[in-house]
């Protein structure tokens, strides 16, 4: 990609684009998607392009290669094609060009385009108690040089990070765009508002003052476990055997969204423990998380021993 040897197109962008009438064009693009919702993400790139120059910087102008310099051209250079929307909606642009690396402004130059990262919200760390907390142990356990690199970007994504850029020029004066690109931390289970600041001596003759964008990042997996306890509402249950305790392994069709919302939506298979021999009891049925960790359960009990299916009702909780 043209974009340069750290740019990873597996990532999320976030894709700005402004026009010469000062109007802006915003979203978040992952696979062809323009949403603002993200699953497992660690970091994300801001894409900024903009029909005219913001910064005025005369050193950050890239010439377009003439056709025989393209087919020429074997490292360097490359072509992209972004796409933010769908439909008719959709703004496509097309960019070829070589990139050549530039010492990155400080967020004291008041002629570069300044872009924030604030943590709104945030779930508190997993307990090691937790499926999720438990393999982080152990992963920090295994690989310390690991864990303590992920735990430092953890705290940076949790705290609010200023980058500065200016943007590079590409093409000739009848056709040409000025772009540049940041990237950010991101930790899970968060809500982050990306705030554009353009550079200050630009900020009584724009169109706009700062330009905002929240996203969300949650739980990526699909699977989960619980443990709790439930009713067999069975007729031919002895009344000493009708509430016990359960395992639970949960696969969610709608994902919580921490810190928003615990809502979720999944199917559930478990069995009894502790209390009878495991597996008299067999469990399928539906969860509806509701508040934190903890969900409502419904379904069928089966008995195998009485070969019988029997109404289930339960709580449990999201380890």
């Amino acid at each position: 990609m043209f974009f340069g040897p750290t740019f990873d197109p597996k990532l999320p962008d976030l894709i700005c684009y402004i026009r010469k009438d000062d109007s802006v064009r915003i979203g978040m693009t992952r696979g062809g998607d323009n949403d603002p919702v993200l699953y497992g993400e660690k970091r994300m790139w801001i894409l900024v392009f903009s029909e005219k120059n913001l910064t005025f910087d005369p050193d950050t102008t890239q010439r377009m290669p003439s056709r025989k310099e393209k087919k020429n051209s074997v490292n360097g250079s490359a072509k992209a094609r972004v796409t933010v929307g769908k439909g008719d909606t959709s703004l496509a642009f097309e960019i070829e060009s070589s990139v050549t690396s530039k010492q990155s402004p400080s967020i004291t130059d008041s002629s570069a385009i300044r872009i924030t990262r604030e943590p709104l919200l945030y779930e508190r760390e997993p307990s090691e108690f937790t499926i999720s907390g438990l393999i982080s142990l152990i992963s920090k356990i295994i690989t310390p040089a690991t864990g303590e690199k992920e735990a430092k970007a953890k705290a940076e994504a949790l705290n609010d990070s200023i980058q500065c850029l200016r943007l590079i020029k590409y093409g000739d004066k009848i056709d040409s765009i000025y772009f540049n690109m940041v990237s950010f931390d991101l930790a899970l289970n968060s809500v982050n508002r990306i705030v554009f600041f353009p550079p200050e001596r630009r900020t009584d003759t724009l169109g706009f003052r700062f330009i905002n964008y929240n996203l969300g990042n949650f739980e990526e997996s699909h699977l989960g476990a619980g443990f709790g306890t439930g009713v067999n509402l069975g007729g031919q249950v002895p009344d000493t055997d009708r509430v016990k305790f359960y395992l639970f392994v949960h696969f969610y069709l709608c994902r919580a969204q921490l810190p928003i919302s615990a809502l979720s939506l999944g199917l559930v298979a478990g069995t009894n423990f502790i209390t009878g021999s495991i597996l008299n009891d067999v469990i399928l049925g539906v969860r509806i998380g509701l508040v934190g960790s903890g969900g409502i359960i419904g379904g069928g009990a089966w008995v195998p021993r009485a070969r019988r299916t029997n109404l289930f009702i339960g709580l449990d909780y999201k380890i």
